[in-house]
């Protein structure tokens, strides 16, 4: 999944038809301005405080500041929205992209009763095509926020740095390297990407980028509210659940308002005409009313959390809002996305008097799925402790059994793996376990298929397994409703000499137990046979003693 499925036409063409159904009132034909704004605070269009030509050499600009009689007025020419992915521990991170698609909102009335604003006035947002995207860069255990230089571009093609152009619409897409993450105690940068890892609960983490959004270049011309749509693609990894914060009914889509203000200030040279970016305000859903009118303090300025351990965005933050937002509309700061994955383990135990404690017996994992990428990681646990004992034997001549059928190279270059590619377990991948010893498989999408074979040589085999529901038998039927399935023979075939259970989709963790017995029956009639010839030797034996005996003593006697 190295390239992103594009978000369709009509899920997007959804989200705005979900606009168009509030019933609005027309927007009156508003009146021509008295004056003609230079643009917004250091931007390509303002003439203050910063020479446009050095601006234009800048490509990653947050505020532009401006003091007059020791005020400062402060234009906050970016926000920020965050993309996190929740991840089971132990399981690494998919190859997986996620596109997002920006438009102009549609305009809202004021509305005004007995003479009185309620909510105020919302305008088309301008120029989507001219948002500039950046992503934040990570600087040891937090993202840099406060520089202008810690901020990788949009590229048009992709270039590792997990921020590309978004192909066919305004925007950007988001990329994950795949890799196996090492938990930090807090967030720390993972190796291969720019992403932050944040470990919170102990049972999962979170892999967290952010990327800002710069409105200053979309050409305001007046203060006013602008609306913009913001909408999630799928990521096209089927195990990956998207936006698992959002309750509403209008999935994928975040509502983002751009509040601009006059910011007309005085200098030695005269009056200058400029706007700010006042601050921004991002809604779950698609929001179809304006903001409530007037100065009120905001209840709650904090936005829906993301469970990520980070510190959430917030209205001081990214500026302020004027103190007005849409009444009822949820707040959110981004997406929180759920990678959907499953363990696979599997033990070796053996049991008969014949049986062999130290023999390695070979299992074959197979894996598929369109949610598996070559290049994605897979954390193997297992248990080594016999192998620890006998490290030595490697490079040695001879293994651990000559019982076994397999040479020493390929059962310790197997053992010794720690992480698998999606590329090997697809083509399927050997290990050798002894008596008790176990492997499993961290981190497989919920999704995926699998095989596994287990080559028992001269050994009866049997499987039990426990979870996962819905396990394919071997005449393709299927069990959907146990719990627990203890039953193997559903689900094991003995195809020369191999063991085997398969999934056609794994739903949950699945454990299977295989069991190789070897009995051997001890002679009994042996002993019945000899002890008649052992009992007439012994007479013979003793007969001879006493003839010697007694001959010795008549020879004194004489």
């Amino acid at each position: 999944m190295r390239k992103f499925k594009k978000i369709t036409a009509a899920v997007f063409a959804a989200a705005l038809m979900m606009q168009g159904t509030a019933l609005l009132p027309e927007a009156k034909a508003e009146s021509t301005p008295a004056v003609e704004y230079d643009g917004v605070l250091g931007t390509k269009n303002g003439t203050d405080p910063v020479d446009p030509d050095a601006v234009a050499s800048n490509d990653a600009w947050l505020t532009n500041t401006v003091t007059v009689n020791n005020d400062k007025i402060i234009s906050y020419n970016a926000t920020e929205i965050k993309k996190v992915l929740e991840i089971e521990e132990g399981t690494s991170i998919p190859s997986c992209s996620f596109g997002f698609a920006v438009v102009a909102g549609e305009p809202v009335a004021a509305h005004i009763e007995n003479g009185v604003v309620q909510t105020l006035a919302v305008k088309e947002g301008l120029n989507p095509d001219k948002i500039e995207y950046k992503l934040e860069n990570v600087d040891g255990t937090a993202f840099v926020t406060d520089s202008n230089t810690a901020y990788v571009s949009q590229k048009d093609t992709d270039d590792n740095t997990g921020l590309y152009k978004y192909d066919g619409y305004n925007g950007f897409t988001i990329e994950y390297q795949p890799q196996a993450v090492t938990l930090p105690t807090s967030g720390s940068k993972a190796a291969d990407d720019n992403v932050l890892i944040n470990n919170v609960d102990g049972d999962t983490y979170y892999a967290i980028k952010t990327v800002q959004m710069d409105f200053s270049n979309c050409g305001f011309t007046e203060p006013g509210i602008y609306r913009y749509v913001i909408a999630e693609g799928n990521s096209g990894n089927t195990a990956i659940e998207n936006d698992v914060t959002n309750t509403s009914d209008q999935l994928l889509s975040r509502t983002l308002d751009v509040y601009v203000e006059d910011a007309t200030y005085n200098t030695a040279t005269g009056k200058k005409y400029d706007l700010r970016i006042a601050g921004y305000v991002m809604y779950m859903g698609i929001v179809a009313d304006g903001p409530a009118a007037g100065e009120a303090t905001i209840a709650n300025p904090e936005a829906k959390t993301m469970e990520d351990g980070l510190t959430h965005t917030n209205l001081s933050g990214n500026g302020g809002a004027n103190g007005v937002e849409v009444a009822g509309a949820e707040k959110s700061e981004g997406y929180r996305n759920l990678y959907k994955s499953n363990n696979l383990t599997f033990k070796k135990t053996v049991s008969g008097n014949q049986a062999s404690n130290d023999q390695f017996f070979r299992f074959t994992l197979t894996l598929a799925g369109s949610n598996i990428d070559d290049k994605d990681v897979f954390v193997i646990s297992k248990d080594e402790s016999k192998l620890v004992i006998e490290a030595g034997w490697e490079g040695k001549e001879g293994i651990p059994n000559s019982a076994t059928v397999y040479t020493k190279g390929d059962i310790y270059a197997a053992n010794s793996a720690v992480s698998l590619t999606g590329a090997q377990l697809k083509a399927g991948y050997d290990f050798y376990l002894q008596a008790d010893q176990y492997v499993t498989i961290l981190g497989i999408p919920e999704g995926a298929s699998y095989e596994l074979l287990e080559y028992y040589e001269d050994y009866k085999s049997t499987v039990e397994l426990e979870g996962g529901n819905g396990y394919d038998n071997m005449d393709g039927g299927k069990d959907s409703s146990a719990e627990e399935i203890t039953e193997p023979e559903l689900f094991v075939a003995t195809d020369g000499n191999a063991a085997r259970i398969k999934d056609s989709s794994m739903v949950a963790d699945v454990s299977a137990t295989f069991n190789n017995e070897k009995k051997g029956t001890i002679p009994t009639g042996v002993i019945m046979h000899v002890l008649p010839i052992a009992g007439i030797a012994a007479v013979l034996f003793a007969g001879v003693i006493i003839i010697f005996i007694k001959r010795k003593n008549d020879e004194e006697e004489q």
